[in-house]
């Protein structure tokens, strides 16, 4: 059976199962006053994402220990709150300062004392809510909602804000980038939105009411594994675990309302996470140069917006005293007609995934499950790599070598690259009749693969090849990644004892676009089979990771860069995201009955790669063509704890330890990307490029959190 078929008969069996066993209700009443799972907005507000789905937003969901349901942020007090007839609205404050400890976070290797990282912390939310209609309609017909956050690293200004890098351009080359740092404690806008009844508003007659919201709030499809919020995100530290990781959301709408009350409902979700069509600068920058077609029609054009539409119903199969199920179905389209590959734009992708996510309670059982699956695809568009830079070259001056900055063409050398390993690149001197002529030959010459490393010209002399990489082929990925996670807990004493156990398997597959670089590489059968989530920060509900998992505000995996574009810029690497992993765990949650609320939660859990990787051979420094590493990542043992000092002053902990596996042992040795070592020798005057590179290596990481959280 196909794992599509699996995954929804297990859903099947699943609900039936539930139904059956909440025929008979129970004598005992499993909440207090709101079950688990309420579609009401007095329990769930409409504008946050569901009680199942709580990644990086625990600012928005409180989970109360004592009758173990979940609801708003806790009433306001009275100076921070007014009510004025119709009108209605409160202040909340958050802040939370926390410190961070790790060792070997990133490299797993102890011989790198670098990889020891300690810093401090704070965040602060204001958040401001007004409300209208509730005394004479009986509902707020319209709400108002803003947060207000400023965080920072103590001792390091630069954290607070910089701009985005812009490119430098010297003559004809364009090289670098730069960027500038706001090193003043400044407030942005975390969350702004507007939500208004459409009944009254246009004056319908429907007998359930619907909304409209728009702005910059958060939504998530399921566990936020297929969709998430994580639009913008704060500087990501490999195993620090922060529930304060999304610094904005992104800007869109949504349509909700219900069709049977407190039954079932919907939502409509649009969203922008790139608009490259705002400007006349925008719509007419060139950037299409290198597009096979395009040398003479470099303009970008219109309509390169990045856009999400998604749709999901939440249907409250079952709920009374004892049992409650809920189910949701959704659907997502993403639009992307600008990702980067190599290049600004040399590639656009439409991804599609539908999936169905389901909890339930019954007696002392709970749990949930998501699954869902990609389709769509990627268009890499044809591309000569060829471009303008700069290079330091040697020139021979009397008896003396010297040395000078020369422009040249990137991929166009003046030797046959067939048989010279490095010949030297073709000068750029269209100032010169003999530089001219070349430089026709060069932006004329036929675009495709099979011009690789072919001879193009000769010049006074010189000859010109195509080197041989110099043309990439267009061509497509299909997807058809899949992913599947769920959790089952039982209460052994309510509500202060509960055990829970949780898997998780997301498909992997060879990346289609790594290798598009090497000469003699083969494209694959262009089946992408990894999954692909979007703006995904997963790290678990009934079992939680503090280090490996992507969510929680770290880098995914070690040796990985995050990505800086937040909508679907590129197919996710091997080593990236929610995808190519399998893992099962479990838990111990106690919540004991003291003066002072107290909640422990430790958690072990075992991860896996789903699709094998090759090995690395540290003697050759290459990976092995023949030989795969094994499959089995390691070990995270990890434990939450929250002490309630004051009345609303809590103090928490979060540390863990990772157990490298064999995977890590097999790939041991593995040097930094060139990305990597670019950043890490941004600031480099020496010009030394011996330096010690890091390895990745196999030995254990400790992480750990410590601090406070005020509210009010």
């Amino acid at each position: 059976m196909k794992p599509s078929g699996t995954a929804f008969l297990a859903l099947f069996f699943l609900m039936s199962a539930q139904i059956a066993w909440c025929a008979t209700p129970a004598p005992q009443k499993l909440l207090n006053e709101k079950e688990l799972l309420d579609l009401s907005e007095d329990v769930v507000d409409s504008e946050n994402i569901d009680i199942h789905s709580i990644n990086g937003e625990a600012e928005i969901l409180d989970q109360e220990y004592q009758g173990r349901r979940y609801k708003k942020e806790l009433p306001p007090k009275e100076p921070l709150a007014f009510n004025l007839g119709n009108l209605a609205g409160r202040v909340q404050v958050k802040w939370r300062p926390e410190t961070f400890f790790a060792v070997n976070s990133n490299l797993l290797n102890n011989n790198n004392r670098s990889d020891w990282l300690y810093l401090n912390r704070s965040t602060i939310d204001i958040s401001f809510n007004f409300l209208y209609g509730k005394k004479t309609l009986g509902y707020d017909a319209t709400e108002f909602f803003v947060t207000l956050r400023n965080k920072n690293l103590w001792g390091d200004p630069e954290s607070i804000a910089q701009t985005t890098e812009t490119e430098l351009k010297l003559l004809e080359a364009v090289f670098g980038g730069h960027k500038h740092f706001i090193t003043r404690n400044m407030v942005w806008i975390r969350e702004i939105w507007l939500k208004f009844c459409v009944n009254d508003a246009l004056g319908l007659g429907f007998n359930h009411n619907h909304f409209f919201t728009l702005g910059s709030f958060p939504f998530e499809l399921g566990r936020g594994i297929a969709l998430g919020s994580a639009f913008a995100v704060s500087q990501r530290f490999l195993g620090f675990f922060s529930d304060t990781t999304i610094d904005q959301y992104a800007y869109g709408f949504k349509l909700s309302g219900e069709f049977f009350t407190n039954v079932l409902n919907y939502d409509l979700y649009g969203a922008i996470l790139e608009n490259r069509s705002g400007s006349f600068t925008n719509t007419t920058l060139k950037i299409r140069g290198q597009e096979f077609g395009h040398r003479l029609d470099q303009e970008r054009g219109p309509g390169k917006v990045n856009f999400i539409v998604a749709g999901r119903l939440r249907w409250q199969a079952i709920k009374n005293g004892t049992c409650s199920l809920q189910v949701e179905p959704y659907i997502l389209y993403n639009r992307a007609p600008e990702q980067i590959l190599e290049f600004p734009a040399d590639s656009k992708a439409q991804l599609g995934t539908v999936g169905v996510a389901g909890e339930f309670v019954s007696g002392n059982w709970e749990g949930g499950l998501d699954t869902a699956f990609n389709f769509g695809q990627q268009e890499i568009k044809g591309w000569d790599r060829n471009k303008v830079e700069f290079e330091n070259r040697s020139i021979p001056l009397i008896a003396v070598p010297d040395s000078t900055v020369v422009i040249v063409n990137s991929r166009v050398v003046t030797q046959d690259p067939n048989v010279v390993a490095k010949p030297p690149k073709a000068f750029f001197d269209p100032n010169s009749t003999a530089g001219k002529q070349a430089q026709e030959i060069i932006n004329t010459t036929g675009q495709d693969a099979s011009q690789n490393g072919k001879l193009i010209g000769t010049v006074a002399g010189t000859q010109l090849f195509n080197d041989l990489n110099r043309f990439r082929n267009p061509h497509n990925n299909k997807f058809q990644g899949w992913m599947f996670v769920g959790d089952l807990a039982y209460w052994i004493k309510k509500p202060t004892l509960r055990v829970a156990a949780t898997f998780g398997y997301a498909s992997g597959d060879e990346d289609p676009n790594q290798n598009l670089d090497d000469p003699n590489s083969v494209l694959f059968d262009g089946n992408f089979k990894g999954f692909i989530g979007l703006q995904e920060l997963y790290s678990g509900i009934r079992v939680q990771s503090a280090f490996f998992l992507g969510g929680a505000g770290r880098i995914p995996r070690p040796l990985t860069v995050p990505n800086p574009d937040e909508g679907l810029a590129e197919l996710p690497s091997l080593v990236s995201g929610f995808s190519n992993l399998m893992f099962i765990g479990s838990s111990v949650n106690w919540f004991p009955k003291t003066a002072r609320a107290i909640g422990v939660r430790p958690n072990i859990l075992f991860y896996w790669q789903a699709h094998a990787t090759k090995k690395f051979d540290i003697t050759t420094g290459q990976s092995s063509a023949t030989e795969f590493a094994r499959n089995f990542y390691g070990t995270e043992v990890n434990s939450f704890i929250d002490v309630e000092l004051l009345k609303d002053l809590k103090f928490f902990t979060v540390w863990s330890v990772f157990v490298p596996g064999g995977h890590f042992k097999d790939i041991r040795g593995t040097p930094l990307s060139k990305d990597q070592l670019k950043i890490l020798d941004n600031v480099d005057v020496t010009g030394i490029d011996n330096d010690k590179l890091p390895l990745l290596g196999s030995d254990i990481a400790y992480t750990v959190n410590v601090g406070l959280e005020y509210r009010y």
